[in-house]
């Protein structure tokens, strides 16, 4: 079992006993990012790739600030599906892209939609204060993302719940990578959606953490009540968990030039 699924399981104990997200909590300015999913064409993967470097020219040749960094699931429910995401802006800064917005939808449909069969998109905001990402991490070579979809009346509560674990987090120096967004627009469920985003280097890496005696771990942490009630309680909160690892294409991806 990996380090994220004890992260996860560990949390319920605080969702159900946590007290609700105070109102007057001070939030800091949102980081907003936008990921497009694009799936090709049957048979057209090479094509739609190479049309897409295309247009990652055109970005290029048009001096765009904004990143945009694409993602292929290496293993999941939608393997093969690109993820192409721009990040770290404020909501403002959509309404700030004008007319370029515009010329850059229309060399997408003129150049590289003919290729998709089918695309879709989000807009999450990531929570810097209950993450543990350092800013000099870099780009992973890979991420291990985990999307919830919480029941509603868990919602307040599974806030909470992440909050006060990554405090614990934090007081014991555990040195655990992590990221937590929600979903603002583009969820599937009726509920809030949580994802959360763990780099890793390598499969290796990702394997080690499977070899950690993380329930003992969570007794000797919590005792054995709170694990029982851990295993019991958990699918009370979270109504639908997604889970996949996706790998960077930085042949596909645009970096503004510093």
């Amino acid at each position: 079992m990996s380090k994220f699924r004890m992260f996860l399981i560990v949390m319920t104990v605080f969702a159900i006993a946590a007290p609700l997200m105070a109102q007057d909590e001070e939030m800091p300015p949102p980081m907003v990012a936008k990921n497009h999913f694009v799936t090709a064409n049957p048979g057209q993967a090479l094509e739609f790739e190479a049309a897409y470097k295309g247009h990652l020219e055109f970005h290029a040749n048009n001096n765009d600030s904004w990143y945009w960094h694409t993602w292929q699931i290496a293993n999941g429910q939608d393997f093969g599906q690109y993820i192409i995401r721009t990040g770290n802006h404020s909501w403002s800064d959509f309404d700030e892209r004008g007319d370029f917005a515009m010329k850059d939808v229309t060399h997408y449909l003129e150049n590289v939609s003919g290729y998709v069969k089918k695309i879709s998109s989000n807009m999450v905001v990531a929570v810097p204060s209950i993450s543990n990402w350092p800013e000099d991490y870099g780009i992973p070579t890979m991420v291990e993302v985990s999307v919830f979809q919480v029941n509603r009346e868990y919602g307040r509560a599974f806030y909470s719940a992440i909050k006060k674990l990554h405090e614990a987090i934090v007081e014991k120096e555990i040195p655990f990578t992590y990221s937590w967004a929600w979903v603002a627009n583009g969820a599937e469920g009726p509920g809030p959606s949580w994802v959360l985003a763990i780099p890793m280097k390598s499969w290796a890496e990702y394997g080690q953490n499977m070899e950690v005696a993380l329930w003992k771990m969570v007794e000797e942490v919590y005792g054995d009540y709170e694990r029982d009630l851990i295993r019991k309680m958990w699918s009370k909160s979270v109504a639908h968990e997604e889970s996949f690892i996706v790998s960077y294409r930085e042949d596909l991806s645009y970096n503004p030039p510093e």
